[in-house]
């Protein structure tokens, strides 16, 4: 999976916790990684590789003058391993909230509930919630983030409206896409959207 961006202003990505290894390279113009509280500068024709569950924010520093052009490459065996790979075999070689936050990511527009995780794994749905709880993590907010992660690519990678992407990824009406994006990123959906880069 493959996605490119393009600004010709100043731009911060925060947050981005992605559940599979993803490489960063500068296409054009300055990016700025921050991970571990460390800053790096990605060179141009350079790449940066961010481990899977490892919070960065990315700083694309474009003007009128120079545009910041990057690309997001996720690992590609990585995602090929996971993506047909059944639950209770991701839980038996990884933590239980790291299979969930894959599963999510990997098919957001399934609804996802504890009781059909617990069913597939065998076991209760209190036991589910338990290990989650145990390893410091809840279901909902899994589900959340991972399904933000997804539409930061689906937004950035596809031409369709941000309703549509919105449902692309199984976001509930009872909350706010936009806002929920925003909150997690500190920048809108709609900047996003003007970032794609159409190849000419």
């Amino acid at each position: 999976m493959q996605t490119q961006l393009q600004s010709r202003s100043q731009v911060g990505i925060h947050d981005i916790f992605l559940p599979i290894p993803m490489k960063v390279t500068s296409l054009s113009g300055e990016q700025i990684i921050i991970r571990q509280g460390y800053s790096r500068v990605i060179k141009e024709g350079k790449f940066v590789k961010l481990p899977a569950f490892s919070p960065a924010s990315l700083f694309l520093g474009g003007s009128i003058f120079k545009s910041s052009h990057c690309s997001f490459d996720l690992d590609v065996t990585s995602y090929s391993v996971v993506r047909d790979q059944p639950m209770h075999d991701l839980w038996d070689s990884r933590p239980l909230w790291e299979a969930i936050s894959l599963s999510v990511f990997m098919n957001p527009k399934e609804a996802w509930n504890i009781a059909d995780i617990a069913d597939s794994l065998q076991t209760t749905s209190s036991r589910v919630r338990r290990t989650l709880f145990s390893q410091g993590n809840c279901f909902t907010e899994i589900c959340n983030t991972q399904r933000l992660m997804r539409s930061l690519f689906e937004l950035a990678g596809l031409e369709r409206s941000i309703p549509d992407i919105s449902n692309r990824i199984g976001w509930s009406q009872s909350y706010d896409f936009e806002s929920s994006f925003y909150n997690r990123f500190k920048v809108s959906a709609d900047v996003i959207c003007g970032m794609k880069f159409y190849a000419r």
